[in-house]
């Protein structure tokens, strides 16, 4: 019998204008899903800043209580994210990447001499809770 990948999700909590607002997301990404986006990251074309920013939404955020002026919900998807503001949409990304990224290990101790190898302070694993625990 084979090892099931557990499938991670996170609360997103947002803070400071936006407090109160709360988006769920799923911390799982492929390898494919990861190099679609670096490659539109890069990228200096505008048209290919809003297909990440779509594809981030409609694949990997699952809800959020955002409403608009009127009180309707808007939608949580690529569309629902290109209505909200730049902001916002900046602030559930880097919430989303923190959680991606874990808490980091602590930093090696620096070497003697002043020097400190680049790899000896990248954590080499990092414990993610399982969300159903």
């Amino acid at each position: 019998m084979g090892f099931k990948i557990p499938k991670r999700t996170a609360l997103l909590i947002l803070h400071g204008d936006y407090e109160g607002g709360e988006v769920r997301a799923t911390l799982d990404i492929s390898m494919a899903d990861y190099l679609i986006l670096k490659r539109w990251r890069a990228s200096e074309v505008e048209q290919d800043e809003e297909k990440a920013l779509r594809f981030f939404a409609d694949r990997f955020l699952i809800s959020w209580n955002l409403e608009s002026d009127d009180g309707a919900l808007i939608s949580c998807s690529g569309d629902g994210m290109m209505q909200i503001p730049l902001n916002l949409a900046v602030a559930i990304l880097n919430a989303w990447l923190e959680n991606m990224e874990g808490v980091p290990a602590p930093l090696a101790a620096p070497s003697g001499d002043g020097l400190q190898l680049e790899a000896a302070s990248m954590p080499l694993a990092t414990e993610l809770a399982n969300p159903s625990s």
